[in-house]
């Protein structure tokens, strides 16, 4: 649902990665001790089509996307409505990991 729900805003949308996959890439590129904390961020409805233009009918779409959904998708995309706005919140994370000294792309 994510990935669906960000490629309708924005087609070049590749892909939203979960938390394991963003484990792996780091540790594929050599880092360690990694800290992981995870997040929700709520993000304003308007404001988040308009960073990308959308046209007044993608808006609709993706609106009833957010009223629509399943539960499970719910889950990943709460919808939160606030003094009569639209808006939702999406998980993110933060990962922070060192590369060792030993490791050729640290120099």
């Amino acid at each position: 649902f994510v990935n669906d729900f960000e490629r309708v805003r924005d087609p070049s949308h590749h892909w939203a990665y979960r938390e394991a996959d963003w484990r792996r890439l780091f540790e594929a590129a050599g880092f360690e001790g990694l800290v992981v904390e995870g997040f929700r961020k709520r993000r304003d409805f308007e404001y988040w089509t308009g960073m990308m233009s959308v046209t007044e009918p993608v808006k609709a779409r993706l609106r009833a996307m957010l009223e629509e959904a399943p539960p499970s998708a719910r889950e990943a995309v709460p919808p939160d409505l606030r003094e009569g706005k639209l808006g939702f919140y999406l998980s993110e994370i933060l990962i922070l990991g060192r590369r060792p000294s030993s490791h050729p792309r640290s120099r």
